[in-house]
């Protein structure tokens, strides 16, 4: 059974199959993967999200508080897809959204800092980051 990093790179090359392994293997020692459980917050309102995450297993959704304290949900995340605010997310700006599990998720997560330094280090990377955005 393949792990959450290993579904997370053969998406990456699916979307760049010009990527060397070298490459890849570079970004690969860059990941880290976590278990959260059900109603776990992967990313609270006026937080400012640290990490990209690309969900291994479970389900998330995205959602705000409106002006009369209603949650309205705005997103679902399954297997497979990456969650975030991105536009938040790419500024390092607070959050509008919270990003809850509605079931136990692994996520594979790649730090801010660490995106910003794949794509310094492997510029190859920059067209990844524009194709997913």
């Amino acid at each position: 059974m393949e792990t959450g990093t290993e579904i997370f790179l053969k998406s990456v090359r699916a979307i760049c199959p010009e990527l060397t392994d070298i490459e890849l293997s570079q970004f690969a020692s860059k990941l880290t993967s976590k278990e959260l459980k059900k109603k776990d917050l992967f990313l609270q309102s006026g937080k400012i999200q640290k990490a990209i995450g690309f969900i291994e297993k479970g389900l998330v959704r995205s959602f705000f508080i409106d002006g009369n304290g209603n949650e309205i949900t705005v997103g679902f995340y399954a297997e497979g897809d990456y969650v975030t605010h991105y536009a938040a997310f790419i500024t390092q700006k607070p959050s509008r959204y919270s990003i809850q599990c509605l079931e136990p998720t692994t996520m594979v997560y790649l730090s801010f800092e660490d995106m910003q330094l794949t794509y310094q280090q492997l510029p190859v990377f920059q067209k990844y980051g524009r194709l997913i955005a």
